[in-house]
């Protein structure tokens, strides 16, 4: 009834998520590619498969997709459904409110001090992987990021402290 690993020299009990990851690895699965048993369709936000398939669409990608009607043979084609229930990764990419299933499901921007204890102020940002990326995005250029300001003529500039595309990759890679 228990597991244990060998960590060097040592015999050591497995517990809690490690012994979570341990199964699943077994089993050949990841954490996304189980079923949310309390999951249904209704979870799934249509505006975020509509923008998916619009993106798919002008992407060139994923034909099958950008004309799908069907939103169960959508998410069938994208791996994401299993035996007509929502697997994780469906509810994190497509959901409506996926902190309904997943509490840590959020982006969290702080602004520190001098310090790394020193907090000046932060803004949580909760919604699907897709609308993550986006509001992040908003959220940094509105509050976080220094704009440096030029003028052409009499038009004032104003430019990302950093190449956009580098602070979207940077984004979609942690999220």
């Amino acid at each position: 009834g228990k597991y244990h690993y060998r960590s060097g020299s040592t015999k050591q009990e497995l517990k809690g998520n490690s012994l979570n990851e341990f199964l699943l690895k077994k089993a050949g699965k990841t954490w996304d590619d189980v079923i949310e048993p309390k999951a249904t369709l209704d979870d799934i936000d249509t505006i975020a498969i509509e923008a998916f398939k619009k993106g798919a669409k002008i992407s060139k990608r994923m034909p099958f997709i950008a004309d799908e009607e069907d939103l169960e043979l959508i998410l069938d084609n994208l791996l994401l459904i299993e035996d007509g229930k929502l697997k994780r990764a469906a509810i994190l990419l497509f959901g409506k409110n996926p902190c309904r299933f997943f509490i840590n499901a959020f982006v969290k921007i702080g602004r520190f001090g001098a310090t790394d204890d020193e907090l000046r102020y932060q803004e949580v940002v909760e919604g699907n992987a897709f609308q993550l990326a986006d509001k992040v995005l908003d959220v940094l250029d509105k509050k976080f990021l220094i704009s440096p300001i030029s003028y052409d003529g009499l038009q004032r500039i104003e430019n990302w402290e950093y190449p956009y595309a580098a602070i979207r990759e940077v984004i979609l890679n942690a999220i």
